[in-house]
């Protein structure tokens, strides 16, 4: 049985704990670290699939910035060309139209897909895909780690950024009893996301109309985006819808099977895009079980009275991109202990 030692774990590889992997890289470079992801690829919900060798984003759709330090990090990424700005007015349906948005805001968008800015971020880190941690013991002022092939793991410091469920499965028993009630009170709603794809010929007159659609209307739908607007210059071989569900429909509907909720959907949406909608060439379901956590923590992170546990993510701050990336400074700033395991 393999048995590895570090001075910190990073559990997942979302944007906040890359984040935060590379804060460690740069500020912290005599710790020893890793960085384990139970999936195979990297990202989190910043998820991209390709369909028919063009990439889709299916998870989150966009992200916007306040912050300066995340602004410079665009910068950044806009100049690699790895992000775009997509557009300052998105539109609303209303039940008997759509109409542009009040206001504006600018919004970003990944031309080859979420999890670009994903890869890049781990670019150089020492990151371990397709690692599920399934058990976590502390003793002899470490922690014992097992992931589910059988790997044993230790480490002086743990910081998980997976979602805040995941989280306490894991490390529960190690927290206060005051802790976990607050964490308790902060609760995620899940999303149901369809995927639905149209030949250019048939959906042009309308795909050219619109690039997102807040869903102001009905109990299914709360947001539409045309993902194909996103693949700037690159070849569009079909267009591809993407439809979020709401908090209560996804809810209610979360086990139920794949096709009738489709149905469901495309129904909905034909009342706003019209019934060319309901002939689609593919359609697919992913189902967000963990997709926008409420009641927020309102601080970067939560930590074990020893602070050898850290729990983090953005249920913390702000469950968007930005969140999870302000959060992953928030850790980022602590002083970890160099002392090697």
């Amino acid at each position: 049985m393999n048995s590895d030692n570090y001075d910190l774990v990073i559990i997942g590889a979302g944007i906040c704990g890359l984040v935060l992997a590379n804060e460690i890289k740069f500020e912290k470079p005599n710790l020893k670290f890793q960085v384990c992801e139970k999936s195979a690829g990297l990202g989190g919900r910043a998820a991209t699939r390709r369909l028919n060798e063009q990439v889709v984003d299916h998870g989150t759709q966009y992200f916007t910035a306040q912050d300066q330090e995340f602004k410079a990090l665009i910068e950044a990424w806009l100049e690699k060309g790895l992000v775009k700005l997509w557009t300052n007015k998105l539109s609303v349906w209303y039940g008997d139209r759509i109409a542009p948005e009040k206001g504006q805001k600018t919004r970003y968008i990944c031309p080859q897909g979420m999890t670009s800015i994903a890869k890049d971020l781990a670019k150089g880190l020492p990151v371990k895909t397709n690692t599920l941690i399934v058990e976590a013991k502390r003793h002899s002022d470490k922690w014992h780690l097992k992931t589910e092939a059988g790997e044993e793991i230790h480490t002086k410091t743990i910081v998980s950024t997976a979602p805040l469920p995941q989280s306490l499965d894991l490390f529960a028993d190690y927290l206060s009893a005051e802790t976990k009630a607050r964490l308790e009170r902060i609760t995620y709603t899940s999303c149901l996301s369809a995927i639905l794809t149209f030949s250019p010929e048939i959906a042009a007159e309308t795909l050219n109309k619109f690039k997102g659609i807040f869903w102001h209307s009905g109990n299914i739908i709360s947001w539409v985006a045309n993902d194909s607007s996103k693949r700037v210059n690159q070849p569009i071989t079909q267009a591809i819808l993407v439809i979020h569900c709401q908090p209560g429909f996804s809810e209610k509907n979360f086990e139920e099977d794949e096709n009738v909720i489709l149905d469901k959907i495309i129904s909905e949406l034909a009342l706003g895009l019209g019934d060319w909608v309901k002939n689609p060439i593919e359609k697919q379901l992913k189902k967000w079980k963990y997709s926008q956590a409420t009641n927020v923590a309102g601080k970067p992170y939560i930590a074990s009275n020893d602070n050898s546990l850290i729990l983090t993510g953005d249920w913390c701050i702000e469950s968007k991109i930005e969140g999870a990336y302000l959060a992953a400074l928030g850790v980022a700033s602590l002083d970890f202990s160099l002392t090697a395991v």
